[in-house]
Order: structure tokens, then sequence, then C-alpha cells
């Protein structure tokens, strides 16, 4: 679709049309433009599927859009036909410029939950829950312990020596193992951990300042470095607050591969889909292209393992889950496991919760509530509503 076209509502003014443009082109049109500018690579793998089976999806989502069917990237059925074997459940998948547009942006509070989304206020904000043990904190020129006790620089450096090998993480807007480095000054240089964390990420288009937080690096339990030791392995969980239900909608093992030190299949590495009941990894895993793995391409581990302390895990983000219920309904858990089988919460994705991944791995993300899930976004989107003129933003 043409990006820059908004609807025009013919009983709305010329300025209540522009501010609802505005906010359209700013907020929601980017996020649909980002997603979809993936589409060409991952098509490699597609399937298309079969006139009865378009006809069938077609159907559905005429069902809830109407007339506005042109929000739905049509690709995205044969990228994600590629790998679901139930046809019938082909119309459940939802597109993810779709899904990123408008159905995120409806079970999350915008405004809110900017303020949250900060790794500095983990500490706290996960209080009762296992997390990151942070080192030492930097924000702006300042300098600071674990607990936010003003400290020079010089026994910052003292602190991040002491702790052995750390790991530096921008606190604002990282994703995707970008932002995200070790040190360990037996052997870095002091210079080199004070550069890297004077400079704002690249990814930055706000003059946020230069925000790290410098946490120690977690020692994984044997059974999850067994799917691959050169990285903590983590578990990717997108909870859903539902009809006053916490449902973990779906999990997935992220796995680094070729020495790398981070797990996000942005940065290279793969993932495979846990089965909700019993936490065992499925034996089929994905990279961000939607390539196929039958063995991790390293140590061949993966497929059929149990996930160390699945229950406890499940347990953790729930807790959480409600916590953050009125921030958002739909939230992802970052948790690893630690060398004594405790899960640790390393991070909450309010938005932009890898969706791709997911549906890869494990199917529709609603999967059987998908039709009652749409058809009640369908009226509570705000987003969705402004962008078709059923809204007008004053």
């Amino acid at each position: 679709m043409n990006y820059n076209e908004v609807p025009r509502n013919t009983l709305e003014s010329d300025e209540c049309y522009d501010k609802r443009k505005g906010y359209v082109l700013q907020y929601m049109l980017p996020r649909m433009e980002v997603n979809d500018n993936a589409v060409p690579t991952k098509m490699r793998n597609a399937v298309t599927p079969t006139e009865e089976e378009m006809k069938d999806v077609e159907a559905f989502w005429r069902w809830i859009l109407n007339s506005h069917m042109d929000l739905l990237n049509m690709d995205y059925f044969s990228i994600y036909n590629a790998v679901e074997k139930d046809k019938s459940k082909l119309k459940y998948y939802i597109p993810d410029s779709f899904f990123y547009a408008f159905i995120d942006e409806w079970l999350t509070h915008p405004k809110r939950s900017t303020p949250v989304d900060d790794k500095q206020l983990y500490k706290y904000l996960f209080a009762g829950v296992k997390t990151t043990e942070v080192v030492a904190r930097k924000a702006g020129d300042n300098f600071f312990d674990g607990d936010f006790n003003p400290i020079g620089v010089r026994e910052f450096l003292e602190l991040c020596k002491d702790a052995g090998e750390v790991v530096a993480k921008a606190s604002i807007s990282s994703y995707g193992g970008h932002a995200v480095k070790f040190f360990d000054l037996s052997k870095d240089s002091e210079e080199q951990l004070l550069a890297y964390i004077n400079k704002p990420p690249y990814f930055y288009t706000q003059p946020y300042g230069t925000e790290y937080v410098i946490e120690r690096v977690i020692k994984q339990h044997p059974e999850m470095a067994a799917f691959n030791p050169s990285s903590v392995n983590t578990i990717r969980i997108m909870t859903m607050i539902w009809e006053g239900k916490c449902i973990p909608l779906s999990s997935v093992l992220r796995m680094g591969v070729n020495g790398s030190r981070v797990d996000n299949c942005s940065s290279g590495g793969i993932v495979a889909g846990i089965d909700r009941e019993t936490g065992t990894v499925k034996p089929v895993a994905y990279n961000a292209n939607g390539d196929r793995f039958l063995s991790h391409p390293q140590t061949g581990e993966f497929g059929h393992k149990m996930i160390t302390n699945w229950e406890e895990v499940l347990k953790a983000v729930e807790k959480l889950a409600w916590r953050f219920s009125g921030i958002s309904q739909l939230i992802s858990w970052d948790v690893a496991i630690d060398e004594n089988g405790n899960p640790v919460i390393i991070e909450m994705n309010i938005s932009y919760g890898e969706l791709d991944f997911h549906q890869y791995c494990n199917g529709p993300i609603f999967g059987d509530l998908t039709p009652e899930i749409l058809k009640k976004f369908k009226y509570k989107s705000y987003s969705y509503n402004a962008f078709i003129g059923n809204i007008g933003i004053y």
C-alpha cells in the first residue's frame, strides 16, 4: 500500500483530518513500513497458498476489516504457509506489519509504557523476582553503584574490574542484541569501556544522553549452556492478560550460533518453539529469514530437550505480567536459567516482541482465541479507528 495515503472522512473538517493524518503518519505507518520492508528476504522460503486457502483467509479477514483489506500485506500468509501444516489455521496468522501498527498498540498504553521500559529501573520494577545483578550504572555524565549511590569514575571502574566479566547494555531502546558489549577489565582496557559507554547507541534518534547498566554476566545452568555454550541462551515468553487470565501465548528458546555471545535472531541466532504444557523444545528452529534448522549448527542440541525448571519460569513471568497489566496486556519476557536452576528475568519487551519468531515456531500467536480477540480489536483499537476515520483527533 501507499504509506502516505490516509483515508479521508468527508464529514470531518480539514483541521481534524490534518491532525488525524499527522498522528497516523507519525505512529502507525512507520511500524507498518519497517516490517513490510523485511518481507522480501523472508519470501525466499514462502509457499504460496492455494486459491481455496486464500479464499478462506480473505473471507475471515474481510469479516474483521470490511473494506480495509488493504491494511494487510498478504505476503505474510505465504511466509507462514511454509510452516503451517493445518491449512485451516492459516487465516489466524497475524501479518507482522498489521500486528505492530494496530494490535500491539491496542493492548499497550503508549504513554505509560515508555517510562518503565528502562533497564535502569528493572531492579525496582521486578522486586520479588530474580533479575540480573547490576554492578554499576552510568546516566548522562554521572556514575553510580548498583544501588544508585553516586560514585566517581575511578570507583566505577574498580567495581567493574572486581566483578570479572561484565556486560554493558544501553538502558533505553536497546533491542536485538544491539548496544550490548562484554568487557573484562583484566584483559580489556579501562579506556575501551569508558569510550563505549560515553557514546550514544547508533539507533538513538533523540538526545537521550548515554545511559548504560553494567551487569555481572549470568552463569547459566549446564543444561541451558548445552544448547550453545558461547551465549546465554534465553527463553522469550509472550504473555497476554485476557478476560481475567494471564495466558502464556507463546514461548521460544533463543540460541546463539557461530560463537556469538548473544542469542538474538537479529544478531544471527536461531529460535525453536517450546511446548507450553511440558517445557519441551520443539525439533525445528528458524533464523530471521525463516530458514529451518533441525539441529544447532555447532552443538546439534535443542530438539526434544527440556527447559530447566519450566514451571518456575512460567510462575515468574505471570507474577510480573499482572504487575504491569495496567500498562500493557501484551508483554514479551526474556528469561535465563542460572547455574542453580533459578529463572532470571533479563528484560521485558513491551512492544516489538518478535512476533514472526513466535508464529514461525508455534503457529498463530492468538491460536483459537484469534476470532474473539480480533472482533474486540475492531472496536477497541484507537489507532485502527483513527486510521480508517471512525474517530477524529481534536
